[in-house]
């Protein structure tokens, strides 16, 4: 088990989720003892007291910046819980990197643009995927290569936040068969670190709901 990369993300902002990948709280990597194989985790506020338990098995995803293309993925039992942190007995530990067929998520979700380059609109699509960097747009409207694409309370699953994102369209495509004539590669803009792990908490969500739909069949 690689417990030295949990060392390397002291001090890192992380996401607290339950076995089935709801998001419980955010939190903060405090401490990693080598000697006795356990973390403790600070959370917000009492948030720790309130959702997690001794003996409850929890996942971490530790994002070390924005920037970094990697997370590492930590699976484990809840040992203890003090005031507000939990000390964690992890089970397992992986590194990840955001790739495509891990964190691009099919969503197929009908939305408004709501704001096109500033100006407010009032534009339907469907969003086809998302990931942490960007979406995949299709829609009748013209947009160019540079255009500033706004949603506003879009939710990408039934019972999920509602999300504020503003995206540059950065690829386009014509669609020659279905109801939409275009394609668009979208990267965020101007995307918060709270927004970003709301965002997270959602591709981890569908994914479960994926991969249970893939184990029933």
């Amino acid at each position: 088990m690689q417990l030295e990369l949990i060392k390397n993300c002291v001090g890192s902002r992380c996401m607290i989720l339950s076995k089935d990948n709801q998001l419980l709280f955010f939190g903060e990597v405090a401490y990693c003892d080598l000697v006795n194989k356990t973390i403790r985790v600070d959370g917000d506020s009492q948030a720790a007291r309130q959702f997690v338990r001794p003996m409850d098995w929890v996942k971490l995803s530790i994002r070390q910046g924005s920037q970094d293309p990697h997370f590492i993925l930590v699976e484990g039992e809840v040992d203890q819980v003090i005031n507000r942190y939990f000390v964690l007995k992890p089970k397992l530990v992986i590194e990840k990197s955001e790739e495509r067929e891990y964190f691009r998520q099919p969503v197929m979700r009908k939305v408004e643009i709501t704001a096109v380059n500033g100006e407010e609109a009032d534009k339907p699509g469907v969003i086809v995927d998302v990931s942490v960097t960007g979406v995949g747009l299709q829609s009748n409207e013209v947009y160019e290569i540079g255009d500033c694409l706004r949603l506003s309370g879009q939710r990408l699953r039934e019972g999920g936040p509602a999300h504020d994102l503003e995206f540059v369209v950065v690829r386009q495509q014509a669609l020659e068969t279905g109801p939409y004539r275009h394609f668009y590669g979208c990267k965020y803009e101007h995307l918060s670190t709270e927004a970003q792990d709301k965002l997270c908490c959602d591709i981890f969500a569908l994914q479960a709901v994926r991969l249970r739909s893939v184990r029933e069949k």
